[in-house]
């Protein structure tokens, strides 16, 4: 970076679902600098605070990822809207397929207009204790 400046990024392996396009991906890029050479106390503290900062941002996604791949739900994703959540996945689709989702969705809306996950987790788990009944 110029100016004497490091970009600091989170480097994944293996590549990870980006939580907004879904496609895989190696790199996050945090919007941090630290100065290549500090020269004052100021740049100094800058630069710890800005790897604190950095290490604090790693440790989440770190538990973000392990979380996901124990089949564990996020605190975001258990906050999220399911509506809007199946509103997105419906926009993703083409001709009579889009026309099916969009059908459900405006299903979803006129039953609940709030609907986050965690209540669908609750909805699937009642229904599928009634199946095995």
């Amino acid at each position: 970076m110029t100016g004497g400046r490091h970009s600091l990024y989170l480097d994944f392996y293996p590549p990870i679902p980006h939580p907004s396009t879904g496609k895989l991906t190696r790199r996050e890029f945090l919007k941090l600098y630290t100065f290549d050479k500090p020269k004052t106390e100021l740049d100094k503290q800058h630069n710890k605070e800005t790897r604190t900062l950095a290490e604090n941002i790693k440790a989440k996604r770190q538990l973000a990822i392990q979380s996901s791949n124990y089949g564990f739900l996020s605190t975001e994703k258990k906050k999220a809207n399911f509506i809007d959540y199946f509103s997105d996945l419906a926009n993703k689709r083409n001709g009579t397929n889009y026309d099916n989702w969009n059908s459900a969705l405006n299903y979803l809306k006129d039953f609940d207009g709030q609907f986050d996950l965690a209540q669908a987790e609750a909805v699937a788990d009642l229904i599928n204790a009634d199946s095995e009944a």
